[in-house]
């Protein structure tokens, strides 16, 4: 999208970033040239300063002066945008300002030149988040980086995978000064084969590392080697080979209090008890996702009483898949000792659901309900049916309500207690199509008072969004898939959907878009993950999303399937209010809100 050009006035009131001084709003003041400079610069800070130079760079001398006289630090998002456009921001904003730009954002890092950008001479930011970046420049990126030492904060995705020499990627990256903070992800290719060979000199200040990887379990000892500062750690875990538990490097972390760990099926709980005793004795928050392997109450107890005498918070998430043939009241049975006063004592509260036989599988979801910021939790013991359109019984229920009290109070159990404030999901039942954008008039439509939206002219792109605004709680809509592919999602009500001249004029491709599209998979803040919910071939779909305001946090699940996910929404990318976000396929498509 092209800026507007204004001609600049002589209405300019002279700019003193050092003297700024707070004024009261009078009620006389009626135009915004009428405000403070302080009040301006306060509502610059609520728009993304592209924004800000596309509405008042031109204005007049006084908003000018206010934009390239100022010493304050500014926030630079690179979304996808034409050459020409980018040229002129650059021209104008990006390299006058290069001392002033603390946090720099590029979503689509190979559609500018290196030499363009610069990062070598940015020595003030502070904040750096590159996405999409082609993994062939991924090593003279982190080169461009050793010279910045007020780097505190590096997020880095790549479009492609890194598949050869990830260990001195990694290592470059440790060896960055100030780094405090560190998300990487490296594509679909997510195992680390390379060796890193163990320091014992070379520390980086990592603190907050979340790491995108497949680790080998016997890399482990190597891998925190580098970073003996870390207070929270993301990762996942695998075994594909033989070792001696011997020759494993004990690794204490004494500063790591927060974990999230993924186990893949080939762990054990040996393992899982040396990681425990000789990595994170001292973590006080853990959050795993772990395979049937570890569906053993006794074995957790043991562990958590032995290892972990600082843990407050549990939370699990178990998804497990079943033959047919396999004895399920043995796993049922299994998932009831998550039930005990171990368990309840300590408020590490389980929700209990499952899905009945599919094809020749069956389904068990055990999850943590995160009590620790509700006030009402659940716990699920018996079941009761509810049947889908396709005939399956899809979620059972019957529910022990645990009502925890303020201050001091125990907790009190009340079973079977149906109250307003137990219902913690608002299924919203009268969401509606409120705003339609379209590239072409003959684009799409909205009929049925608002509740269907449809491809009307193929080659078309077009996406609605809904009436209702979402700040806090939890609410669930279901949406049925008449036919085609959708997208289905949320994205922040104050950020107006553009289309993508990079994407043939899609919608659902730039920044603030999250959700799922039912043929390709999940996008967060309009880049795709490649992560698919796949539709049932036996007619239309289901779809229920949850928006969990409280959390952050999206999810799906496919009613006539198999098929869930959940994401979490960055508060930079969607600010509240969230709205629904649809967008219907320019190949033919239709939804339905029911």
């Amino acid at each position: 999208m092209e800026s507007i050009e204004h001609c600049r006035t002589d209405n300019f009131h002279s700019v003193n970033d050092g003297k700024r001084q707070s004024t009261q709003i009078n009620n006389h003041i009626s135009q915004f040239e009428d405000l403070s400079n302080e009040v301006i610069y306060e509502v610059f800070e609520y728009l993304d300063y592209y924004h800000v130079y596309q509405g008042f760079f031109n204005l007049n001398y006084r908003f000018h002066s206010l934009q390239m006289e100022s010493i304050l630090p500014i926030k630079i998002n690179l979304f996808p945008m034409s050459q020409s456009t980018f040229n002129r921001y650059n021209h104008d904003i990006i390299i006058p300002n290069t001392h002033r730009i603390d946090t720099l954002r590029i979503s689509s890092y190979f559609m500018f030149d290196n030499r363009i950008i610069a990062l070598s001479e940015k020595t003030f930011l502070r904040t750096l988040i590159i996405e999409n970046i082609e993994s062939k420049y991924l090593k003279n990126l982190l080169h461009q980086l050793t010279s910045l030492l007020n780097l505190t904060s590096l997020t880095i995705s790549t479009i492609k995978p890194v598949n050869n020499d990830k260990a001195s990627i990694y290592q470059q990256i440790f060896q960055l000064p100030s780094l405090k903070f560190c998300k990487i992800s490296t594509g679909v290719n997510k195992d680390l084969n390379d060796i890193l060979p163990c320091t014992m000199n070379n520390f980086s200040p990592i603190e907050h590392l979340v790491f995108d990887e497949r680790i080998e379990w016997y890399q482990l000892s190597n891998f925190l080697s580098y970073i003996p500062y870390l207070r929270y750690l993301k990762v996942s875990l695998k075994n594909d080979r033989s070792f001696e538990l011997a020759n494993l490097s004990p690794c204490l972390m004494k500063n790591l209090t927060h974990v999230s760990l993924r186990l893949y099926d080939n762990m054990t709980f040996i393992e899982l008890e040396e990681l425990f005793v000789n990595y994170f004795p001292f973590v006080q928050v853990l959050y795993l996702s772990p395979g049937i392997q570890f569906l053993n109450a006794n074995e957790w107890e043991r562990i958590i009483s032995l290892y972990l005498p600082n843990l407050r918070i549990f939370n699990v998430y178990f998804f497990i898949t079943v033959g047919y043939d396999t004895n399920l009241d043995l796993i049922d049975e299994q998932i009831k000792q998550f039930q005990s006063s171990f368990w309840i004592d300590r408020q590490f509260f389980l929700d209990y659901r499952f899905l009945s036989a599919i094809e020749y599988y069956h389904y068990r979801i055990l999850y943590s309900t995160n009590p620790y910021r509700s006030k009402y939790f659940v716990i699920c013991k018996q079941f009761s049916n509810v049947i889908c359109e396709n005939g399956y019984k899809f979620f059972k229920s019957y529910t022990c309500y645990i009502k925890k009290t303020t201050g001091n109070k125990q907790s009190q159990m009340a079973s079977n207690i149906m109250t307003p404030e137990s219902n913690v999901v608002h299924v919203v039942l009268d969401e509606k199509f409120q705003d339609i954008y379209k590239t072409n008039e003959d684009a799409i439509r909205v009929i049925d008072d608002g509740r269907t939206c449809e491809t009307v002219k193929r080659g078309l792109c077009g996406c609605a969004t809904g009436k209702h605004s979402y700040t806090s709680g939890l609410h669930s809509v279901r949406i049925k898939v008449n036919y085609g592919d959708v997208f289905l999602g949320i994205r922040s009500r104050n950020v107006i959907p553009v289309p993508d001249e990079f994407a043939w004029s899609a919608y659902h491709g730039t920044p603030s878009t999250y959700g799922w599209s039912t043929y390709v998979g999940r996008r967060c803040n309009g880049i795709p993950t490649f992560s698919g919910i796949e539709p049932n071939g036996n007619g239309s779909n289901i779809y229920v999303l949850t928006l969990n305001c409280d959390e952050r946090r999206l999810s799906i699940v496919h009613e006539n399937g198999t098929e869930q996910d959940e994401i979490e929404v960055h508060p930079l990318n969607a600010p509240f209010p969230w709205c629904l976000f649809v967008q219907v396929s320019k190949s033919g498509s239709s939804l339905t809100l029911l």
